[in-house]
């Protein structure tokens, strides 16, 4: 939503400067989301005893210890072409009698450092160093970038309501790369 509205300020030349108040606006709605995301935790199980800075933190800064933890200590790879990094596909795949392989589910591990739970996000480069090794995670990182850059300045030649819905929701993958895979992962079905 924020990305359309931008975009129709600026394609209607009402976007000069970025004022002040809009600013504080901003700041105030980020820190109501924080705030819901905190009192949240309860409804869905949680009762974290942390406080809201803690909290937060813990969703925010985690990944890449976890991915540190798992570089040091890998799972074992199960010998499916792609496992982590596309399964949707593969499970599409699968499901259509096009690739025999047996129905699995994804379950990364929880790691735990100096006895505090760190949770189970690694950032997408953990799926696809699991499945492609150094190498491949950085293949398929470039595959992401090329995708978005691409996408992006498509779209930025040929402005319509259409362009800006792909964008905007694409861009949701570029906003949890910190957490994981969204981009290969998506839902095919």
């Amino acid at each position: 939503i924020f990305i359309v509205y931008m975009i129709n300020i600026k394609k209607m030349g009402k976007f000069t400067s970025i004022k002040f108040t809009s600013l504080l606006k901003l700041a105030f709605i980020a820190i109501a989301v924080v705030y819901i995301f905190y009192i949240s935790r309860t409804l869905v199980g949680r009762n974290s005893q942390q406080n809201i800075v803690q909290y937060v933190a813990g969703y925010l800064g985690t990944e890449i210890p976890n991915f540190d933890l798992f570089l040091k200590e890998p799972v074992k790879t199960s010998g499916i072409w792609g496992k982590e990094t596309f399964f949707s596909l593969l499970q599409s795949l699968r499901r259509h009698g096009l690739l025999d392989i047996p129905y699995y589910t994804i379950h990364k591990e929880i790691r735990v450092s100096n006895g505090y739970s760190l949770g189970n996000t690694y950032t997408a480069f953990r799926d696809y160093y699991s499945d492609f090794g150094l190498f491949g995670m950085y293949v398929m990182h470039f595959i992401f970038s090329v995708v978005f850059c691409k996408v992006y300045e498509r779209i930025k030649r040929i402005l319509t309501a259409r362009s800006i819905l792909v964008f905007s929701m694409m861009y949701s993958c570029v906003v949890l790369y910190m957490f994981n895979n969204a981009f290969f992962v998506l839902d095919l079905t």
